[in-house]
């Protein structure tokens, strides 16, 4: 009798866990999935008329990087205005090439 007792309190014990914890590594891995894949899978617009902008000597430059495929609008575009704004500073982005890079938040 024991023995039964203890056998459903484990077979519960383990349909919880497994229950919760399937549905818990689920939402885990597809919100990393959705984390680190770029949103857009459209392709890019070509540049065109794109220029470097000027540089002056007399001001200090700053580079706002761009490399990370999960860099966030407010990642990049936040530092480069706040530098370009004022106009006392080169302001440039850089990556570590010159393909297209995606500003979109993942989803999730």
């Amino acid at each position: 009798m024991k023995f039964k007792l203890l056998l459903r309190v484990v077979a519960c014990v383990m349909t919880f866990a497994i229950l919760f914890g399937g549905v818990s590594a689920f939402g885990y891995i597809h919100s990393n999935h959705a984390y680190w894949n770029p949103v857009r899978q459209t392709p890019m617009p070509a540049l065109q008329d794109m220029s470097v902008p000027e540089y002056h000597p007399e001001k200090p430059t700053v580079a706002v990087l761009l490399s990370n495929p999960t860099t966030e609008i407010f990642d990049f575009m936040v530092p480069y205005e706040m530098f370009a704004m004022t106009d006392f500073y080169n302001v440039y982005a850089v990556a570590p090439d010159k393909n297209m890079k995606t500003l979109s938040a993942p989803e999730g």
